[in-house]
């Protein structure tokens, strides 16, 4: 596995098209700050073709259910999803939880 992380900016939906065009069916590409786990920025992602999978990060969107709402957005439109806790360390239980739901269980 090979990351490339920032290869085009967070806020250059035109380089994300770009870059999607030239190797989106070749490799995982994931968006994380373009989509921040928002599913308006997800839709707008899909529809553009912008990528092929979402950081999903539940810091960055706020709630469950619009965390959970982001991942079923990807797995119904056949991306695929990576589960992030951010930095440091975490008490929390959703992140080793998560994969038991039932919306974590479609295929990506």
């Amino acid at each position: 596995m090979i990351f490339l992380p920032l290869t085009v900016a967070e806020d250059d939906w035109a380089g994300w098209k770009i870059l999607h065009g030239a190797l989106g069916e070749q490799i995982e590409l994931v968006g994380d700050d373009l989509f921040v786990t928002n599913v308006k920025y997800i839709q707008r992602g899909i529809d553009e073709n912008l990528a092929n999978s979402a950081l999903i990060k539940l810091n960055q969107i706020g709630s469950l259910s619009e965390t959970f709402d982001a991942v079923q957005l990807c797995h119904d439109n056949n991306w695929g999803t990576f589960i992030s806790h951010r930095s440091g360390e975490t008490v929390d239980s959703f992140a080793p939880m998560n994969p038991v739901h039932p919306q974590f269980l479609s295929p990506i």
